[in-house]
């Protein structure tokens, strides 16, 4: 899945998991929607990245786990 959607080029995301997000309007512009991201969840804060485009954004841990299972979804077992 990753040869479609690539990673990005930095260290830090080399533990990043490629999830389907929706962040409505709470996201900054290009990141809005439902959206294809890299997602790195660590102890206080959620790290994302758009596939192509590189667009990072950071929410808190707390608002990442209020987001319903339908608005954030793992994509495959081997990402």
């Amino acid at each position: 899945m990753s040869g479609v959607t690539p990673r990005p080029p930095e260290k830090t995301w080399a533990n990043a998991k490629l999830h389907r997000v929706y962040l409505g309007m709470k996201a900054p512009a290009g990141m809005a929607g439902l959206r294809l991201v890299w997602a790195n969840v660590g102890y206080k804060w959620v790290r994302l990245c758009t596939p192509i485009t590189h667009i990072k954004h950071r929410m808190r841990r707390t608002e990442w786990d209020k987001l319903s299972a339908g608005d954030r979804q793992p994509m495959g077992k081997d990402n």
